[in-house]
């Protein structure tokens, strides 16, 4: 009865975590790039593609059911501070890596953003966005489930949370797709499953996610809760402010007097988690109301940015963060 009680008590914890991430993914997350922003893209990765060939930089990866070749790249190569990254073709392109075709992936890890015992790790994320049709989530199930069959759970979610903290709140969305609609509609149409979409989903189900990520998912997506709640409550005070001040300096003093100290509040380990893009979101349309009251009961536009960080960094720093146009 002691070794059943002590089961249970291991097993809670854990289907506690699951629930809470079940329900977070009811909500599926639409992220759709446009075709022109995609076209620019893809410019830029037939650079990359060309630098590859030339370097002789590609790799192989040939296990578990997978077969495929990805680009190792150095960062100053990219400006985005990604381990690795997929793209999708749109354009055919004829002279590159032979021969590519509309709907051909190409896949990227970055070197030195990826240590040499991860890399494969990452591949393989980037290689469940192509065979989901850019599904992020599924991607990252994949990515743990080869992480946690190589044994090397522990080392790879130290790796992930010193670097990438952001990567376990992306994992309460459930994207659905970063292709643009004619793309996706298009792959969608020829129906361009691959067989190792089987493989991933069987290697997923018998490696789930690990309780440690799960963990770091609900701590940090609480957090993201935290902090836009806190900004968010400080709208109907800075309201009540403006409209009680006698002068459009003592509105704007109210203002960074308000908002200022709960920036200050946030501490820097919360800050490391919050994701930039849902912030901004969440946060678009109150300080857009804000704005709209300022002008509304002082005759003056209010200079206040939507951008989280810049505002954070500006408390910190004992800037002023709000001043009149």
């Amino acid at each position: 009865m002691h070794f059943g009680m002590n089961i249970n008590q291991r097993l809670e914890p854990r289907l506690e975590l699951e629930q809470r991430l079940e329900e977070k993914l009811e909500q599926r997350t639409e992220t759709v790039m446009t075709l022109k922003q995609h076209l620019e893209l893809e410019h830029w990765v037939k650079g990359l593609i060309k630098w590859v060939d030339d370097n002789k930089r590609w790799q192989n990866f040939d296990k578990w059911g997978f077969k495929f070749q990805y680009g190792l790249i150095p960062s100053k190569m990219t400006p985005y501070k990604m381990a690795g990254f997929a793209h999708c073709f749109y354009d055919p392109v004829e002279a590159l890596f032979g021969r590519i075709s509309r709907g051909d992936w190409t896949l990227f890890v970055v070197e030195d953003l990826a240590p040499l015992e991860f890399r494969e790790d990452v591949a393989l994320h980037e290689r469940g966005e192509e065979i989901s049709l850019g599904n992020h989530y599924f991607a990252s199930q994949l990515e743990f489930a080869g992480v946690k069959r190589g044994r090397k759970t522990g080392k790879y979610v130290k790796w992930i949370d010193a670097n990438y903290p952001t990567k376990f709140v992306d994992l309460t969305e459930n994207v659905c797709s970063i292709l643009p609609e004619e793309l996706r509609a298009e792959l969608e149409q020829k129906e361009r499953e691959n067989k190792e979409t089987y493989t991933a989903q069987d290697m997923i189900d018998k490696y789930p996610l690990p309780t440690k990520v799960l963990e770091l998912v609900v701590k940090y997506d609480d957090v993201n809760k935290y902090v836009r709640e806190m900004i968010m409550g400080c709208i109907g005070p800075c309201q009540q402010a403006i409209y009680m001040a006698s002068t459009i300096d003592e509105a704007v003093r109210a203002v960074n007097g308000i908002i200022t100290p709960i920036l200050r509040k946030i501490s820097g380990k919360q800050a490391r988690v919050v994701v930039p893009g849902r912030i901004n979101a969440a946060l678009e349309l109150p300080l857009r109301v804000l704005r709209e009251y300022f002008i509304k009961v002082t005759g003056k536009p209010l200079a206040l940015t939507n951008d989280f960080f810049t505002l954070y960094n500006s408390a910190k720093e004992g800037k002023q963060i709000i001043g009149v146009v």
